[in-house]
């Protein structure tokens, strides 16, 4: 969601590289699709802002998306492999079209991987927007991460820091710093 609201302000704010999901995701839904329908799931905020439709439609490439808003909660609840799970990710993609290709369009949908391969078939691929985004980021680093120096870590985060932490242990855990960024400061990044 901050790829889609925010990357173009932060990107002219920040003295350092700043790299956004979208892009990378696009470019990758691009290369796996064979028939040129590709699907994209997200936030509300994301699929309102049609970061990833407008791109990829602009690609030529035919698109359905949808918001599936629940599926963040069942996974921060670490319920990802639950029947509660198999349950929203039916219903949310119970009304897609035929497509080939489906961009996980939040970084919380890759805990889900499985249960939405299970609903949407072994034939449609599925593009992790996040993993494509870490495999762009390290390609554009020179030499080898021994001759780096070290660096800081800080996560800014529009939500509760503490369900924030509790999220990312789910994941593999947080380190570095939280800091709590209230949306009204994300907000007046963006309106700048």
């Amino acid at each position: 969601t901050a790829s889609a609201v925010a990357l173009p302000a932060l990107i002219e704010r920040s003295p350092v590289p700043v790299c956004g999901v979208i892009d990378p995701g696009v470019e990758a839904a691009t290369r796996a699709t064979r028939t040129g329908s590709v699907g994209v799931i997200g936030t509300k905020g994301t699929i309102g802002s049609s970061a990833y439709q407008s791109r990829l439609e602009a690609r030529g490439l035919r698109t359905w998306s949808q918001a599936c808003p629940m599926l963040v909660h069942v996974v921060e609840e670490g319920l990802a492999d639950s029947p509660e799970s198999e349950l929203l990710v039916t219903q949310y993609l119970s009304n897609r079209p035929e497509i080939d290709t489906l961009i996980l369009g939040c970084t919380h949908y890759p805990l889900l991987s499985r249960v939405i391969q299970k609903a949407v078939g072994a034939d449609v691929r599925l593009v992790d927007s996040a993993e494509v985004t870490a495999e762009t980021v390290s390609s554009n680093f020179d030499g080898s991460p021994d001759t780096f120096e070290p660096g800081r870590v800080v996560h800014f985060v529009t939500g509760d820091p503490l369900a924030f932490a509790h999220t990312a242990a789910v994941i593999g855990g947080v380190d570095g710093e939280i800091i709590p960024l209230p949306v009204t400061e994300l907000v007046a990044i963006t309106a700048e």
